[in-house]
């Protein structure tokens, strides 16, 4: 299921989406469409002098955070999938520590980077809220079927 896809997976009477892949994550969704937002954004981004250093470290600190859930996902443990998602929320902090370095710089336009700073916040809480609900569950469990209602979460 693609991003376009997002969230028209037939729910169990439950309310709950049945998860197959990684891939039919939100999150997971979420965080890709971010990381080639911000791949297209340094694309067009003029070349000057430090620019190329760090774009190449946005565009890392992105893509690793969707791969690093999509990792977690496939391993068999509750407590490796949430490591794994504790990684990807820190190379979510770093790619919006790098954005904010772009700005600061004058390596980008602030209105290209303020929605992508905003869409990293999301895929940020959507962590915290998945990380904070797996806590002490196995993956079989929690990964089996993703609640709408986890992403509500105020954290």
């Amino acid at each position: 299921m693609g991003a376009s896809e997002e969230g028209s997976a037939a729910r169990a009477p439950d309310g709950r989406r049945p998860v197959e892949s990684f891939k039919d994550l939100i999150v997971w969704q979420r965080a890709r469409t971010t990381a080639v937002r911000c791949i297209r954004l340094a694309n067009l981004a003029p070349r000057q002098l430090g620019s190329e250093v760090v774009f190449r470290q946005l565009i890392a600190a992105a893509s690793s955070v969707g791969a690093n859930i999509a990792e977690g996902y496939g391993r068999r443990g509750g407590a490796e999938y949430v490591r794994f998602l504790e990684i990807a929320y820190g190379s979510a902090c770093e790619a919006e520590s790098w954005i904010d370095l772009i700005e600061a710089s004058g390596l980008g336009s602030e209105t290209d980077w303020v929605p992508v700073q905003a869409e990293l916040t999301q895929v940020q809480r959507m962590l915290l809220a998945i990380m904070s609900r797996l806590r002490g569950r196995t993956r079989a469990t929690a990964a089996a079927h993703e609640e709408a209602e986890v992403y509500d979460s105020s954290a």
